[in-house]
């Protein structure tokens, strides 16, 4: 392995050219820039701004909460309704003047020729594959036939994963279904989550598998994700997202990001003694059993919200998630039979929801505790008074 460049790393046997590095440096989220304003695109981009202005002027009397699960429409408010703010109509004629009157001009390039040139050619390089590194590390560069080894691998834990003929996209689809009108009916969710749920088949598309270089370890094997933005059990699983994240910030050991996490130590005041332990779980989501996961996360729902139907909501939602989770590698399907998939929304919850109880349990048994314990999803870090009877 070589670092190139500052966050680009190769591990490939294949040469990159200085251009090709340089490229590469700038990032995956590096966006080249357009030689001109392309009139028809700022037209769109103020339509769709004019649009939000008038919506928020129409509700604006509206006290009811933003719906988060809102499907998108193009609906637009009548002219003549009761909210009408005048210089609202002013500013938008002005400003969609003024935009109108902007010539068309070059821009400053952000890329060279030669460089815009070497972006093309990476484009069309099938012996390497290219991936941001675990953690948001870097950019890692590898041969293709090596990353695709370690997928299958990967894929070759017969625990985990299991091949099958195809993905039962429709079964899934029908299941969910099934599940949305139950609740509807029995008003478990409302109507917005119901219409959420029940998105087109057509828009559905089967999740695909791949890795991520785990550079900051050794060996720097890859961590599993199963990228399902517009699989079946997306939406649902961004629903019972919704439901458990209360419930994982009640967590004594909760920490929500690495700025609260900064804010909690600089705040702490530790005697001279004190050990610093950091510690993290190997491979925590493909390592919970489903129906040990999916228990533990409805005992935590029924103590939150005592609502016996959305538990039981929660608890087929999970079973949906969880054992109709298939995808695709390379010409192949596959389902997880075990544990949860990196990639879904729900999974981060439910990890933090399991390792609350593990560590709850942990320290009710034990009578010699940490000073601090602190837990950001597998992430651990801990305090101890050094005694040496302990």
């Amino acid at each position: 392995m070589a670092i190139k460049k500052k966050y680009v790393i190769d591990r490939s046997t294949h040469e990159l050219s200085d251009n090709e590095i340089t490229i590469l440096s700038l990032g995956l989220t590096f966006i080249p820039s357009t030689t001109y304003h392309r009139k028809n695109a700022i037209s769109n981009e103020f339509n769709r701004y004019a649009r939000t202005m008038r919506l928020k002027e129409y509700f604006r009397t509206n006290d009811r909460q933003q719906n988060k699960f809102r499907t998108k429409s193009d609906w637009e408010p009548p002219a003549d309704h009761a909210n009408r703010i005048p210089d609202l109509d002013k500013y938008l004629e002005l400003t969609r003047r003024d935009l109108q009157s902007i010539p068309r001009q070059h821009t400053t390039d952000n890329l060279t020729p030669e460089l815009r040139q070497t972006l093309k050619q990476l484009q069309h390089r099938e012996e390497i594959i290219i991936k941001r590194a675990d953690k948001w590390s870097g950019t890692v560069i590898e041969d293709k036939k090596t990353y695709i080894r370690d997928c299958s691998d990967l894929l070759t834990d017969k625990k985990t994963y299991e091949e099958t003929e195809h993905d039962h996209r429709w079964e899934t689809y029908h299941l969910i279904q099934e599940l949305s009108f139950d609740a509807y009916a029995n008003r478990v969710i409302d109507r917005n989550i119901h219409k959420f749920l029940l998105q087109q088949f057509n828009t559905i598309k089967t999740a695909e598998f791949y890795g991520l270089r785990k550079i900051h370890k050794t060996p720097a094997t890859l961590r599993p994700i199963i990228a399902g933005h517009s699989s079946p059990t997306t939406r649902l699983s961004r629903v019972l997202d919704h439901y458990l994240q209360p419930i994982v910030a009640t967590s004594k050991s909760y920490v929500r990001d690495s700025k609260q996490f900064i804010q909690i130590i600089d705040n702490t005041t530790l005697p001279k003694d004190t050990l610093l332990i950091a510690a993290d779980v190997t491979s925590l989501c493909t390592s919970i059993p489903q129906q040990e996961g999916i228990d533990t996360v409805c005992k935590a729902m029924d103590t939150h919200y005592q609502d016996s139907w959305l538990t039981a909501f929660t608890r087929e939602g999970l079973r949906i998630i969880l054992k109709e989770n298939y995808f695709q590698f390379t010409d192949r399907t596959y389902r997880q039979i075990y544990g949860t998939a990196m990639g879904t929304p729900v999974a981060p919850s439910f990890a933090n929801i399991f390792m609350t109880n593990l560590e709850t349990t942990f320290m009710e048994n034990e009578t010699t505790r940490p000073t601090h314990w602190y837990r950001y999803i597998d992430d651990i870090f801990l305090t101890w008074i050094q005694d040496p009877e302990t």
